[in-house]
């Protein structure tokens, strides 16, 4: 019954983030074309004649216009995600929806599990998207400075230096990038059991203005969290890579060694504040 449960909880968000991503995508596009186009007509706008200066300021300002509201476009497509999350688990939980929610041949824990997946892997997948979308708009706009339709020399210079890095690095590199992967899927988690968290919250303490409450709730987590991690973590990491930095040419080693060990503490924090809102 779970697995059916996670079916039908997968395939009621699936429907529309197809949707939502082949918005983005089409906006990163958008984006990156209406850029590069402002950017070619910046450069060359001193070789126009000057009774076609209006005309190109006007179209200028056009794809500038253009590019905000793609970038907007391409966040609203991602927040659209998420709030469908957050809203349906308000409506299968504690709406009359709620009622047939709970009748299921399944514990609490399991309703919440399929939740939590359910917003993980839909959330996980958007920021993938999302940063294929940036890396498709830098991929264009970046020639705008050099030559070529694409950034071919700037991605043979990053795919240079990642190889040449690797080579250095080795298996501390490997191993700093899978902790970098962890620690972004379970910040996305605990940004989900934050949520999750204010909404069970106002529905269960609040007889009205329970969407108020969550939401408020959620602004005090939020600044309470923003201030402790700047505190905490900001702050202290700051001055370690300071000092890190100091050894990255004489003691390579160290260095990684270090850098490891920051990640790992900084996955298994995410990872326990993850579970204490779970």
């Amino acid at each position: 019954m779970l697995g059916k449960l996670l079916k039908y909880d997968l395939r009621s968000v699936g429907r529309f983030w197809w949707i939502a991503m082949i918005t983005m995508i089409g906006a990163s596009f958008s984006a990156s074309i209406s850029m590069r186009l402002y950017l070619e007509m910046s450069i060359s706008q001193s070789y126009w004649a000057s009774e076609t200066n209006v005309m190109i300021s006007l179209a200028m300002a056009a794809l500038y216009l253009i590019f905000i509201i793609s970038l907007v476009a391409m966040g609203a497509c991602f927040l659209f995600v998420a709030i469908l999350i957050y809203v349906r688990y308000y409506k299968h939980l504690f709406t009359d929806e709620g009622y047939l929610t709970f009748t299921l041949p399944v514990s609490r824990k399991q309703i919440f599990f399929s939740k939590l997946v359910n917003a993980g892997l839909w959330l996980v997948l958007s920021e993938i998207v999302l940063f294929a979308c940036v890396m498709v708009m830098l991929v264009i706009v970046i020639p705008s400075y050099g030559k070529g339709v694409i950034a071919t020399e700037t991605l043979n210079d990053i795919i240079k230096g990642f190889v040449k890095s690797f080579e250095s690095r080795g298996i501390w590199m490997i191993l700093q990038g899978i902790l970098v992967v962890l620690s972004v899927v379970s910040a996305t988690m605990l940004s989900v059991g934050a949520v999750y968290f204010c909404i069970t919250l106002g529905a269960t303490v609040a007889k009205r203005a329970k969407i108020i409450v969550g939401i408020g709730a959620y602004y005090v987590i939020d600044v309470v969290s923003r201030v402790l991690g700047t505190i905490l973590g900001v702050v202290p990491m700051v001055w370690i890579i300071v000092a890190l930095t100091q050894f990255s040419e004489t003691n390579l080693h160290l260095f990684n060694g270090a850098m490891t060990v920051m990640l790992l503490i900084f996955f298994a924090a995410v990872s326990l504040l993850t579970a204490f809102f779970h």
